[in-house]
């Protein structure tokens, strides 16, 4: 202890207690092999370091019965500790590690059998290789700092096995990447306030990690504004990894330079509780949960997702059991994709910005129980939930939706609502609104909510409506020519007042729609303009009975005034005895009109009297006229029967 040497070789020295070179200063330390049964203490000791490659700290392959202790060594060059093997804890708090460029600390396959730290201002520069190594208690990395300008990690801990926790504290810092792969931590991940930087690829790599809970979170302190929050510069990978517990990134940092690559990628990550990224988490770059399976709440409410005109959240095929909330000032620039989505629960607020592009996209979602958009949602873009399957109730209350793609504000093609489809608003919708397809139970809805522009209603069925009693047929029927026409929306607003036992409510619906079906070229137009004035297109055959009537009290009228240009016949006149005043006298102009009117039924008139001059024309008119009305009737009658039998 306190001695200056040249070098120490002692390579397979093997001692029954303790080895002390505390606050000693030599060039090296060779102790391959070696073997202390007690206590190994360099702490205070300085290492001047030696040519390339031979190792400063030569201890590969060293066993130590008890406890290492490194506190406030400092070591130029490589310090080796392949394969050592220390019973107790290691220990290397406020030690210097000086290997600029290359690696400062070789310990792979290492086995530490208590605890092992790097705390109150560790600092490494160089690379610090831990891979494979074993933890019997806690891997602690305080508020150590790391530096590595190399290709290698400045940290690296694959394949790691910690028996406890995983910390980096508050005020931890590495200038390079970490890697996690692979690696196992029986404990907790905890990085809550630390800083990992490597902005240039990789800051954090866990692919395949195996833990309880990862905190990436903000530090606990007495102040808020003394809190540090997690921060990330450069890509964090927990893709397929296995959180036995919760991901919290809650008011956590990470931002990745390469807009084309995730910030965060937990591809396939499998958390058997909650997902937090929430409470001001921020995400510059994307965040992929494609596949990932959550077992409890997906929480990405107050979170910023920054990846402007790319995909700000990817999360095909996600899992979340209980509920997924994007909620109060959640934020998104960029896409969020959440196609074949499987949740209990979706609620969404914030905001979603991705200009006259899809915006929000659930394509083929699947919710167990209600999808709500809340009051105060903003999506610039298209709000697209195509093919989505929901098991209770879908509402969109008061949103703030614009154009996107192809003019579409909200596309719910396809989608099936087992309960109620909700929509409220203040104002109309900004763009066009589409429902071709969709299938609800009930449909409560605002009429303000309705776009100007042309609503995509093609086969979108529903069973009832929320509005018999408050909402006029006339309303409902306006609603449906503000979109494109089909036949069928007509018919599904009729089945539907017919259901609720509003028969005459279904015959003006079905009306209205005979009466705005597109007709081509003008023999069409004038035939469906008949059937319209006389028979209501079938649904109001009572029609042509009220022209009957009016021509009735026209040919009455008609012939009370022209009665001179009628002549009785020669019978008639035969049956007065030539007395022609006489046989005028016998003249019923109403008896005589209807008889020209029902030409199948004869009232005997229309055999008395010869017609003359312009009473021939109208009496052939109203014969004529009275074929084609009883035709039409007849056609009417024959539609009305038809309908009702199907």
């Amino acid at each position: 202890m306190g001695c200056h040497l040249a070098g120490l070789k002692a390579g397979q020295l093997h001692t029954e207690t303790n080895v002390y070179l505390q606050g000693s200063t030599c060039a090296f330390v060779e102790l391959t092999g070696a073997q202390v049964e007690g206590q190994f203490d360099l702490s205070n000791a300085v290492f001047l370091g030696r040519e390339e490659p031979k190792a400063t700290l030569e201890m590969s392959g060293i066993s130590v019965g008890s406890d290492a202790f490194f506190r406030g060594t400092t070591v130029t060059g490589l310090t080796n500790m392949i394969g050592a093997r220390i019973e107790g804890q290691l220990d290397l708090r406020k030690a210097t590690l000086n290997c600029r460029g290359r690696k400062a600390l070789r310990a792979s396959e290492l086995k530490i059998g208590e605890d092992m730290f790097f705390v109150e201002g560790f600092f490494a520069d160089g690379a610090v290789d831990l891979t494979g190594a074993k933890i019997g208690g806690s891997l602690d990395f305080g508020n150590a700092k790391f530096h590595h300008s190399g290709n290698a990690p400045a940290l690296d801990l694959a394949r790691a096995h910690v028996e406890q926790n995983l910390v980096f504290g508050d005020g931890f810092t590495a200038e390079g990447a970490v890697l996690l792969a692979g690696a196992t931590v029986n404990g907790n991940v905890d990085a809550k306030g630390a800083q990992f930087l490597h902005p240039s690829d990789t800051a954090i790599d866990a692919r395949g990690l195996h833990a309880r809970d990862v905190n990436f979170t903000t530090a606990s302190s007495p102040t808020e504004t003394d809190r540090n929050g997690f921060r990330a510069v450069g890509k964090v990978i927990l893709a397929d990894s296995v959180i036995k517990g919760t991901l919290d990134c809650r008011g956590g940092s990470i931002s990745c330079p390469r807009s084309n690559e995730a910030a965060l990628d937990a591809r396939g990550v499998k958390i058997t509780r909650d997902l937090r990224l929430s409470k001001g988490f921020t995400a510059t770059g994307t965040v992929n949960l494609t596949g990932a399976k959550i077992g409890g709440e997906a929480d990405l409410s107050d979170g910023s997702f920054k990846n402007a005109d790319r995909c700000a959240i990817s999360a095909q095929q996600l899992t979340v059991r209980t509920c997924l909330l994007l909620e109060d000032k959640f934020r998104a620039d960029g896409l969020v994709d959440l196609r074949a989505a499987t949740v209990g629960q979706l609620k969404v607020g914030g905001q979603v910005h991705l200009p006259e592009l899809d915006a929000l996209v659930l394509d083929g979602l699947k919710a167990a129980q209600d999808v709500e958009f809340h009051e105060g949602l903003v999506v610039e873009g298209t709000l697209r939930m195509r093919a989505a399957r929901i098991g209770s109730d879908l509402r969109i209350i008061k949103p703030k939706l614009s154009r996107g793609r192809a003019g579409v504000a909200l596309d719910l093609e396809g989608t099936t609502v087992t309960g109620t489809l909700e929509l409220r608003a203040d104002s109309a919708v900004g763009g066009q609104v589409d429902l071709q397809q969709a299938s609800v139970g009930l449909l409560d809805d605002d009429l303000t909510f309705w776009p100007e522009a042309k609503t995509l209603l093609a086969d979108f069925t529903y069973t009832s409506l929320s509005d018999f009693d408050t909402r006029s047929v006339g309303t409902r029927i306006d609603w449906l020519k503000g979109s494109a026409y089909s036949a069928q929306i007509y018919e599904q607003l009729a089945a539907v007042y017919r259901a609720a036992g509003r028969a005459d409510a279904a015959r003006n619906v079905m009306y209205e729609g005979q009466k705005e079906r597109p007709r081509q070229g003008w023999p069409e137009q004038i035939w469906s303009r008949l059937l319209r004035i006389t028979i209501g297109y079938g649904y109001h055959p009572e029609r042509v009975l009220w022209l009957l009537a009016v021509f009735e009290i026209f040919g009455t009228v008609f012939f009370s005034i022209r009665r001179d240009e009628l002549k009785p016949s020669e019978t008639l006149v035969v049956a007065y005895g030539s007395d022609t005043d006489g046989a005028l006298k016998h003249l019923q102009p109403a008896l005589y009109t209807l008889d020209l009117l029902l030409p199948v039924v004869s009232f005997g008139q229309r055999t008395l009297w010869l017609t003359l001059g312009a009473t021939s024309w109208v009496a052939t008119f109203l014969m004529v006229l009275g074929w084609v009305l009883g035709a039409i009737l007849v056609y009417g009658i024959t539609i009305a029967y038809q309908r009702r039998s199907s």
